[in-house]
């Protein structure tokens, strides 16, 4: 064998050496260390600052910054509580704090910052309470009082039921307890029938009670039977209800319908309803869905056009305006000679219906029959009569003002068992330490603390019989407070009358009697100044000599007076307007077209200007709903200055704050403020709405007396402004 030639084989010897080395990975005698982790990557914060914890209504904003760090995250923003923020992301955000309106107690803002990935964080933000600005914010001083409706009876309990829900029960007319309804509606009919209680209301309330102690609400049906039903029925296992505005059949108390007669009232008994319907026909029905005529003889006789109907003792009685018509199955009527009689209401035993007396005003009456009548207790003119109830041991009657009283079936003297209010409040104003407010019924109630109120007759020894004293206005110098007003037999004005009291409200005498109703009065410091119908003008030194001045020409009554910057001003209905330097003589001044048909209501000096409210009139009398504000430097030239609300019926002013009372009905008194008497903003919120909530106008004057402003109206209502 030939050897290799050293020349051949080198190439081959490295090139395995170079395999060797490249398979090892390179030279150098081994491996290199893995390189060190990299470093964990920066936890994301979210940190959050104010640049101030607290802020004021209508103050300054608050400056909020929040910053995430390392992020691109965008804070997003929320808030609870009063105020506002300027952004809902950002890193930079103002917290904007409330106006006074919106936070007068003040409050606690909570702001919320949340970022992506992490948790949220929150700051608060403390809100100081508003400045006072009287007549913005208003709460009641003194709660008004149950205007009841009617009583009910079931041979074993007594239902009172009345305005804003309101319903008591008793067993015997003597102890009541206030039952929950739940409701608001003005309930004006209850029954006990075959599915239990039923409580109807005049905006379709529906209330229902298995004993008559714990109510539930129905569902309203609005189409079922119109509003204002007034009389509710049970028998042969149905419900009627009946009013003005129609009548309604239900079977169970929940599902209504209309019934095919409009029935205006009803009663049950002996097995069918008689009813009433608005041409003064006598119907009846077995089902109280369909009606029929009775023998037709009532409707053609218009001495006995029936005013009410009841069932007791096994017969129907119906009133009328000369006597009473009887029957017992509701066809066939007896008519009985008589008084004319008003509404009718039955006992289990007994018929009672409100006759004139032989004296004077009105006396409650009571029948066992229907045809032989006896005149018991006078009714009380100045607590208005509303329903009466009994069983076979008492009686209960109820009143709009409150009042629920009993008697033993054994006498005329009826025992209060739960008092009554004094009625609506037509004036208030602060005297000798003492807040005084007087009713239309003329009584009046003070208080040192607006809490405790003490009550006073104003008119005890009035020279008119038979009459009841109506204040309208008030003024007070020092501890001498006058009220003027007229006198009135029922709701008619027959005569003025002036008490003064020095006591703060709590005794009044006789200052004057006139001939014509006093409508307002004001103090100038030196003298009392009061004017009324007839364009008549009286002043006093004192409050209690009075003198007669000149009447003023062309005015039919002067309804408002006051005075400012050395001049007097009174107007009143069709635009009425007089001017004096000094309070003692006066000059007509004769109204501008525009002006005279409107009715001036108050008038007030705010220290610059005289500002006046009124509403206008339609030739026939009525009013339109288009109340005036109008000023004047003089007195004797006026500027119109708005048309807030429909009709204008009180003004008050103390600081820059005009506070305004919209009298119109359906508003239930509403109270409105402004600055400018340009715009006016409405100021009852609807917890007052709510405790307002009745039939008809509920408030009835404001003034600024105590540091506050203070609206008065229906049975004894007080509301109160501070802010």
């Amino acid at each position: 064998m030939t050897p290799m030639s050293p020349r051949r084989g080198a190439p081959l010897a490295a090139l395995a050496a170079l395999f060797v080395l490249t398979a090892c990975g390179g030279g150098g005698g081994g491996s290199s260390p893995p390189p060190p982790p990299p470093p964990p990557a920066p936890t994301p914060t979210l940190t959050v600052t104010a640049d101030s914890p607290s802020a004021s209504p209508d103050g300054a904003p608050v400056a909020l910054h929040a910053t995430v760090t390392p992020s691109t995250a965008v804070p997003a923003w929320t808030l609870d509580g009063p105020g506002s923020l300027s952004a809902s992301n950002g890193s930079d955000v103002k917290y904007v704090p409330p106006t006074g309106e919106a936070a007068v107690d003040g409050g606690t803002a909570t702001v919320t910052i949340a970022a992506a990935g992490l948790a949220s964080q929150t700051l608060t933000i403390a809100v100081a309470a508003a400045a006072p600005e009287p007549g913005r914010h208003w709460s009641t001083m003194h709660e008004a009082g149950v205007r009841w409706q009617g009583v009910a009876n079931d041979g074993s309990l007594y239902v009172a039921y009345g305005d804003r829900g309101h319903i008591s029960t008793s067993t015997d007319g003597q102890a009541w307890t206030t039952r929950d309804t739940g409701e608001n509606d003005t309930l004006t009919a209850a029954v006990r029938g075959a599915h239990g209680w039923l409580a109807i209301g005049q905006n379709h309330a529906l209330l229902r009670s298995d004993d008559g102690l714990v109510w539930t609400s129905l569902a309203r049906q609005a189409g079922a039977w119109p509003a204002g039903a007034t009389t509710l029925v049970a028998g042969n296992g149905t419900y009627v209800s009946a009013g003005r505005y129609g009548s309604a059949v239900s079977s169970d108390g929940a599902v209504w319908s209309s019934t095919d007669r409009s029935v205006l009232s009803a009663a049950f008994g002996n097995g069918v309803f008689v009813g009433l319907d608005t041409s003064d026909h006598l119907l009846h029905s077995t089902d109280g869905a369909h009606w029929l005529d009775g023998d037709g003889s009532m409707a053609t006789v218009d001495s006995y056009t029936p005013h009410g109907i009841a069932f007791a003792n096994g017969k129907f009685v119906a009133t009328g305006n000369t006597g009473t018509l009887t029957s017992t199955d509701g066809v066939a009527w007896t008519t009985h000679a008589g008084p004319m009689m008003q509404d009718l209401y039955a006992t289990q035993d007994a018929f009672f219906t409100v006759c004139a007396s032989p004296l004077w005003g009105d006396d409650l009456c009571d029948s066992g029959d229907g045809v032989l009548w006896d005149h018991h207790s006078p009714i009380n003119t100045i607590d208005p009569f509303a329903g009466l109830a009994g069983d076979g041991h008492t009686w209960v009657r109820a009143s709009n003002y409150g009042s629920l009283e009993w008697n033993p079936r054994s006498s005329d003297q009826w025992s209060t068992a739960v008092p009554g209010t004094i009625g609506n409040l037509t004036a208030i104003d602060d005297v000798a330490g003492r807040t005084v407010a007087v009713s239309s019924v003329g009584w009046a109630i003070s208080s040192v603390d607006g809490q405790s109120w003490t009550r006073a007759y104003m008119s005890p020894f009035s020279a008119t019989p038979h009459s009841a004293f109506y204040p309208m206005a008030l003024a007070h110098r020092d501890s001498v407070l006058v009220a003027a007003g007229m006198l009135t037999n029922g709701s008619n004005p027959v005569a003025g009358q002036m008490t003064v009291s020095t006591d703060g409200g709590q005794s009044w005498t006789i200052a004057t009697n006139e001939a014509a109703p006093v409508r307002a009065v004001i103090d100038d410091g030196h003298r009392f100044v009061a004017v009324g119908d007839g364009g008549q003008v009286y002043a006093s030194a004192d409050g209690t000599a009075w003198t007669t001045l000149a009447t003023v020409s062309g005015a039919p009554s002067l309804t408002a007076i006051a005075h400012g910057a050395g001049v007097y001003v009174a107007m009143g209905l069709q635009g009425a307007l007089a001017t004096s330097p000094d309070g003692l003589s006066w000059t007509p001044v004769t109204p501008t077209s525009d002006d005279a048909a409107i009715d001036f209501i108050a008038v007030l000096f705010d220290g610059h200007q005289f500002v006046r409210i009124g509403t206008a009139i339609l030739t026939d009398g009525r009013h339109l709903t288009d109340g005036v504000v109008q000023t004047s430097t003089d007195g004797a030239t006026w500027t119109t200055q708005s048309r807030p609300v429909p009709v204008a019926l009180g003004l008050a002013f103390h600081d820059g704050e005009y506070v305004l009372l919209n009298g119109e009905s359906n508003t239930n008194g509403s109270l409105y403020s402004s600055r400018d008497l340009q715009t006016w903003t409405r100021r009852v919120d609807t917890t007052l709405a709510s405790a307002m909530s009745r039939d008809g106008q509920d408030l009835l004057a404001v003034a600024f007396v105590n540091g506050q402003f203070v609206a008065v109206g229906a049975n004894e209502m007080i509301l109160s402004s501070s802010h």
